[in-house]
């Protein structure tokens, strides 16, 4: 099966799967076994067509730190690889589908938290369920209820209700003073009724 007769045709994402990833060749068997089946899958590897699939990346800033971290952060929580291939592994590189394998393990931690009964966690058909959810850009750094709940945003009456009653009595009592203003003007130049008077009648006699 090494001849030109086959041609084996391996899907990939951005074709770095197939690449140096400081690991041992994928063509080698990893039990420490060397046989004559490493040097047969080698060669027809050198026969494989990979279709590489390019996938959008929404946040290349991200994705750049995603990859240039992923080494150290495997060796760390919550994976806590302690294996010789991960402590020894130096390359700052990493496969091509660590990225695809991350959103795995995200989404079933979704489905995970979204499942009460655990007997649901064994079925595969409820599980997907669980992970079918959609996503706007990466998750915030600070959730918008904060890490305990505690912290959720109020809604406009809570938060505004004392300054928009401070602000209509100001408003009431601007338009308090306002009225109070006129009416003085007003009786600066108008009599009160109470004082007026009424002028003495005087009579005038005629002689004829």
């Amino acid at each position: 099966m090494t001849t030109e007769e086959y041609v084996y045709i391996l899907l990939s994402a951005r074709a770095l799967g197939f690449v140096s990833s400081g690991l041992s060749p994928f063509w080698e068997q990893t039990d420490g076994n060397v046989t004559s089946i490493n040097e047969d899958a080698k060669k027809a590897a050198a026969r494989f067509l990979v279709i590489d699939i390019n996938t959008a990346v929404l946040d290349p800033d991200y994705y750049e730190y995603f990859m240039d971290h992923s080494m150290t952060r495997i060796r760390e929580w919550p994976i806590y690889c302690t294996t010789s291939l991960c402590m020894n592994n130096t390359n700052k590189t990493v496969p091509g589908y660590a990225r695809q394998l991350h959103d795995v393990v995200y989404l079933y931690g979704i489905a995970l938290n979204n499942t009460i009964d655990p007997n649901e966690i064994k079925r595969p058909d409820i599980m997907q369920q669980r992970m079918q959810t959609t996503f706007d850009g990466s998750p915030l750094s600070i959730p918008l209820c904060g890490f305990l709940g505690a912290s959720c945003p109020k809604e406009f009456w809570d938060e505004y209700l004392v300054y928009f009653v401070i602000a209509l009595a100001f408003v009431g009592y601007a338009f308090r003073q306002k009225q109070m203003e006129l009416q003085r003007e007003k009786d600066e130049w108008q009599i009160p009724f109470i004082k007026l008077q009424k002028p003495p009648t005087k009579v005038c006699f005629f002689n004829i």
